[in-house]
């Protein structure tokens, strides 16, 4: 009897060590997986009125150490991360693919965090203004939160270096189309860039603000693009939008990259000057 409770006694704390391992080992796992790992609080909401079908609540951005530090390329400059940026969205139910916005930057990279939140890394900072609007888009509709981004006085963001350096708007023209009998009016938007569009298997676009647009010219060099727009298609534009070239390539990172240009804002005034 004796020996039989002895024996009980060592299977149980057997079983009690393999628990505590096992606990060991998940939280070590936790503290270096940047989607779970503790993170130093920079911002946050305090929304708690649901809005849209998901029942989006508000938002949190938190700074997080990288335990093995990243070199990626954007905005036409190479950065080694040792920090990453996670801004998790908080809803009373939320599940499915998402891409969250933060003003005209579509940030499509978004994990879950269970049945409540959602999170994406952010790489480039220079994204983040005081003041933005954080939307999700579930595939179908986009939802706004009713909180702006607010930021701490001492972020650094460089939040005007919104423009690739050797990247600008040259010109903002309006002229006429003739198609066969038809003169139709139109307005050029002509790009410059210093690093040329290579070619890729893969399909070149234009983002200004939250739409999209295939170019309709450039030149040989592949240093130029033109976009042909309709009046009407150019005064839906808002006024001060981000304009970006990129080619339509998965990036894992979700921080853009060699296939990305960024051209500065849509300045609506350059018309015809």
């Amino acid at each position: 009897m004796a020996t039989n409770q002895l024996l009980v006694i060592i299977l149980a704390l057997l079983v009690n060590v393999n628990c505590i391992a096992a606990q060991s080992t998940q939280q070590e796992a936790i503290k270096t997986d940047p989607h779970l790992a503790p993170g130093r609080l920079l911002a946050q909401g305090q929304n708690i009125t649901p809005v849209g079908t998901e029942r989006l609540l508000s938002y949190r951005l938190e700074e997080v150490d990288l335990q093995n530090p990243l070199d990626l390329e954007f905005r036409g400059t190479r950065h080694h991360l040792e920090k990453v940026l996670r801004l998790t969205i908080t809803s009373e139910s939320i599940g499915g693919a998402h891409t969250i916005w933060i003003d005209d930057a579509a940030l499509p990279q978004v994990f879950g965090l269970g049945k409540h939140a959602i999170g994406v890394f952010i790489y480039d900072r220079s994204i983040l203004r005081d003041g933005a609007e954080i939307s999700v888009f579930d595939g179908k509709c986009t939802v706004t939160l009713p909180e702006r981004l607010r930021l701490p006085k001492e972020f650094d963001a460089n939040v005007e270096g919104n423009e690739e350096k050797g990247n600008r708007i040259i010109g903002i023209t309006s002229g006429v189309r003739i198609i066969g009998s038809q003169r139709q009016p139109v307005i050029q938007i002509e790009m410059k860039t210093s690093r040329a569009f290579q070619v890729r298997n893969a399909v070149l676009q234009l983002q200004i603000g939250r739409q999209f647009f295939a170019p309709s010219g450039g030149d040989w060099t592949g240093h130029t693009l033109t976009l042909s727009l309709s009046p009407e298609a150019f005064a839906q534009l808002k006024d001060g939008s981000e304009v970006v070239a990129f080619y339509n390539i998965p990036d894992r990172s979700g921080a853009g990259g060699r296939d990305t240009w960024y051209f500065g804002r849509l300045n609506k005034n350059m018309l015809d000057r």
